[in-house]
């Protein structure tokens, strides 16, 4: 049987396993042991009511109860940005009109944000290949929205998604070599370990 259940102490090697199989660009499950242990821990302050605002976040294992095997994990930060800056972008729209010069050009332009700061966060989604079949993904990332609706009273009313960049065929990051590069001079796997 598949399960989806809160994070246990005892998981924490097998979450290191799992976090070997991601690949690039998966920044909330790196497989450091250290960090994961932590992040359980914090998830035990969580439930036991222990955790501060900024802090607070719930990571969730799928298991295959007959094996035991930890098939897949997803969690949720339950507010973002509290103790340090949450950057997203925004795009928006600038049209520059004259119609003295017969001038008229619109532009998407590229904006860094805080918009989101206290929003609860789902993130950390990665189901292991021995596992995608049908359905088991789809239940692996409803779990979360099914136990934010089973405790509202423990997430602010908006949410949002971290999603995984896209990697190009050599293993870069197409938006970071464009847009992150230029404001900190280091490739995207070096800002990845920091």
């Amino acid at each position: 049987m598949i399960v989806v259940r809160c994070t246990q102490p005892e998981d924490v090697d097998a979450l290191v396993a799992l976090a070997k199989e991601t690949g690039l660009g998966l920044t909330t499950f790196k497989p450091d042991r250290a960090a994961l242990a932590a992040r359980v821990e914090r998830v035990r302050r969580t439930l036991a009511g222990d955790a501060q605002a900024f802090e607070a976040g719930y990571l969730f294992v799928m298991e295959d109860t007959a094996t035991g095997d930890i098939a897949g994990v997803c969690g949720i930060e339950t507010e973002v940005g509290l103790e340090q800056p949450f950057y997203n972008y925004r795009v928006s729209t600038v049209v520059h009109a004259s119609q003295d010069m017969g001038v008229w050009t619109r532009m998407s332009l590229l904006n860094i944000s805080h918009d989101l700061t206290g929003y609860s966060e789902v993130c950390s989604l990665f189901l292991s290949p021995r596992y995608r079949t049908a359905g088991v993904g789809g239940l692996l990332s409803r779990s979360r929205f099914m136990f934010i609706a089973q405790f509202t009273e423990r997430f602010p009313q908006r949410l949002c998604a971290e999603l995984r960049g896209h990697f190009d065929e050599n293993g870069e990051s197409p938006f970071w070599n464009a847009v992150g590069s230029h404001f900190y001079q280091i490739d995207f796997n070096e800002a990845e370990i920091i």
